[in-house]
């Protein structure tokens, strides 16, 4: 009777031994890496931004992934890259996540689209944030304003010109020479104290009753003062 209640007892190890071998067979196995990753991220945010950390996202397990990576300063335009083994994903979809931080320290995340992962696989991320808005460029300055009137002065060749200026604004004027038809020439200001008319002529102001006027080649100048 012990015999028989031994017998009984192998017998029902082997079988429970042998039926969990079979389900452990049939059970799936755990993803393969994904090899040779490669990962690309451009840098189009308009300012210089650092890269502190790679993650990808496992669909499969719902979760996501992280790769070890070393801060790495991108100037705006550049592509940082890099070629990953992305553990656990071979053959499933994934995206990537870029974690950066822009020019003013504020942490920023960028992601790829999202992709079965195989091996030598491209992965491309778009950093593309809010740009800085350039600085405002200086505007020319007029230190000295001309005094609308009457103003006279001499070619080369001692023929006198006579010039009638009025103002428009603070940062332009009109000048018409008297004997000639046509409209008045404007003269807006272009530097500091320096008006400039469409056809390139300039005009130099030296004070509030006298200035310079230069043609467009810059081969012939006259003095002009303004007439009591």
């Amino acid at each position: 009777m012990i015999n028989m209640d031994t017998k009984s007892i192998a017998r029902n190890v082997l079988c429970a031994a042998i039926l969990g071998a079979t389900a452990l067979a049939a059970s799936p196995a755990s993803a393969a890496s994904c090899k040779s990753v490669y990962v690309k991220a451009a840098n189009q945010t308009g300012q210089t931004v650092t890269i502190t950390d790679l993650d990808y996202y496992d669909y499969e397990d719902a979760k996501w992934r992280s790769e070890p990576t070393v801060n790495k300063q991108i100037p705006n335009g550049q592509v940082w890259a890099d070629t990953r083994t992305l553990g656990s994903v071979g053959g499933e979809r994934i995206k990537i996540r870029i974690e950066y931080k822009d020019a003013y320290g504020n942490k920023k995340k960028a992601y790829s689209t999202a992709k079965t992962c195989r091996d030598k696989s491209t992965f491309t991320v778009a950093m593309s944030g809010p740009k800085i808005k350039p600085l405002p460029q200086p505007q020319p300055i007029a230190t000295i304003q001309v005094k609308q009137g009457t103003y006279m002065g001499r070619w080369k060749d001692g023929q006198r010109l006579i010039e009638q200026v009025r103002r428009v604004s603070d940062t332009s004027f009109t000048m018409k020479r008297r004997g000639q038809g046509g409209q008045p020439v404007l003269y807006t200001l272009v530097g500091k104290d320096s008006y400039q008319s469409a056809d390139g002529s300039r005009i130099a102001v030296t004070s509030n009753k006298t200035f310079v006027w230069i043609n467009a080649s810059r081969s012939n100048r006259v003095s002009y003062k303004r007439a009591k």
